[in-house]
């Protein structure tokens, strides 16, 4: 019970929280990220913040606490994840797919179709569950049950719910067996939606975050007002990797010729080189005809766009090279990253030992912060400067220390630091460099690690190199084994 306990601590109090007090709906104007949102839900739950970056932040971050209390498994079983955040699933036959209702203690109960086919319930009861992640939710739910239609407004909220149940369905590491030999393409996304149980949508969002090219997912749905005359496609979002900027936003037009018109039933392909966006030249484009909104006749196009001369490449984003990571290679700024414990300021054995003995002031000062840090120290961070152009990056994230019988590394913690360490590489124009890091007394999964670093760090345009000493095996994972895997038999 202590593992549920500290799950429910962990997520529910932080992601699942009650309106800021206060709380006033921003003017559209007012930030640049929102500027275009008009939903109140969504500008409450994002702030100033992009709501597609802030809804997948809030999905990945139960996701990670759910693994470090050790009860997640793959494929992804909703009806565990929905009772893991205290949310009652009941079925009910008279229902289209599934809805979100105010429930006994006014708490969200969402009420599925259980005749429904089983890919189509799990996707329907994460999408519900993806409702949760809004401060209002209690209150937007009971606006949501007396409308038959949705307003374009609404599907701002639909489309964000997507993404949560892509997160939910697709998470970080669940591809970590295949990544080294899939393709990035629609066509792989369409052969693996059966082995994952997930959607074609969720699949793309996973594979470009770790493909380590430039690329961008988009959504896009079809104008269907009577005044709109031909027919137009409109962005819903485009979600880019490696800090790639494809010159689309959410909102945009599709041309009047593209072959998204071909898209015109589920399953629908279709591919080509088009120009999006006027001096940006012609893009790659990938996409796939998917489930249109409830009370829409067309349905809705996902796919993938990537500069025209792309080729397709099966190098990793990670650069990993035999060396000392205590002497990172290359010029100018450069972050040196490693895990600690959250028991002890001492770094321990290995690598640690070896930066604390070549940088003692830089432990000293660590120690100092960390006996000072009041409160819970998983997923705090430490900077210091050891040299005209090192930095080293402290990340605790390994609870405790010595011998155990399940891994010491917390994914949520790591997945904390690693967006800190992400804004540190960015401020200082660096680059970043680590060993393994948490995969040894830590006994955290590489396959799972790496997934991390590639889409928190490589896929927002920070470069990383990992060091492995020669003689090490390169396939090496953990002493712990695989993290869907040993650890959950």
């Amino acid at each position: 019970m202590k593992d549920r306990y500290d799950f429910s601590q962990a997520v529910v109090g932080k992601y699942l929280g009650k309106i800021p007090r206060n709380f006033q709906f921003a003017a559209e104007t007012d930030e640049i990220h929102t500027a275009k949102w008009h939903n109140p839900s969504v500008r409450l739950m994002a702030g100033d913040r992009d709501p597609v970056e802030a809804i997948v932040e809030k999905a990945r971050s139960i996701v990670l606490a759910a693994m470090d209390s050790k009860a997640f498994t793959l494929p992804v079983d909703p009806f565990k994840l929905a009772d893991m955040l205290s949310v009652e699933v009941v079925p009910k036959a008279d229902v289209r797919d599934a809805r979100t209702v105010p429930g006994p203690g006014n708490k969200p109960q969402i009420e599925y179709n259980p005749t429904r086919p089983p890919a189509r319930v799990r996707f329907s009861i994460c999408h519900e569950l993806g409702h949760a992640l809004f401060p209002d939710c209690l209150q937007q739910i009971r606006h949501r049950s007396f409308h038959t239609e949705t307003t374009p407004v609404e599907y701002e909220l639909e489309m964000l719910c997507n993404l949560a149940a892509a997160e939910f369905l697709m998470p970080i590491g669940s591809v970590q067996e295949d990544i080294s030999k899939l393709r990035l393409s629609v066509d792989t996304a369409l052969e693996l939606r059966v082995k994952y149980q997930a959607s074609v949508e969720a699949i793309l969002l996973r594979l470009a975050g770790l493909s380590g090219v430039s690329c961008a997912v988009f959504a896009a749905v079809t104008d269907e007002s009577p005044s709109s005359g031909a027919r137009r496609h409109r962005l819903e979002y485009v979600k880019g990797a490696q800090n790639w900027d494809a010159g689309v936003r959410r909102g945009d037009l599709l041309p009047l010729e593209t072959a998204a018109n071909e898209c015109t039933a589920i399953g629908f392909t279709a591919k080509t080189s088009e120009e999006w966006a006027p001096g940006h030249g012609k893009l790659k484009v990938e996409m796939v005809a998917v489930s249109p909104y409830l009370n829409r006749v067309m349905p809705r196009i996902v796919g993938l766009i990537r500069p025209a001369g792309a080729a397709i490449t099966d190098e990793s984003p990670i650069h990993i090279v035999r060396g000392d990571a205590l002497l990172p290679r290359g010029d100018g700024e450069r972050i040196l990253a490693h895990v600690v414990n959250d028991q002890t300021p001492n770094w321990g054995a290995g690598f640690g030992r070896a930066l604390q003995t070549k940088w003692p002031l830089a432990h000293r000062q660590f120690k100092e912060f960390f006996e000072q840090t009041r409160g819970p120290k998983l997923g705090r961070t430490y900077l210091s400067r050891v040299t005209e152009d090192m930095l080293t990056f402290q990340m605790i994230c390994q609870r405790g220390y010595g011998p155990s019988n399940r891994p010491r590394l917390r994914y949520g913690a790591l997945q904390q630091s690693l967006v800190e360490l992400r804004e540190a590489a960015i401020h200082h124009n660096a680059t970043v460099h680590m060993p393994k890091i948490g995969t040894g007394e830590a006994g955290g999964s590489w396959g799972m690690v790496s997934n991390l670093i590639a889409e928190e760090l490589c896929a927002k345009g920070v470069s990383v190199t990992v060091y492995e000493l020669p003689g090490r095996a390169r396939n090496s994972s953990n002493r712990q084994g695989d993290l869907f895997h040993e650890s959950h038999r």
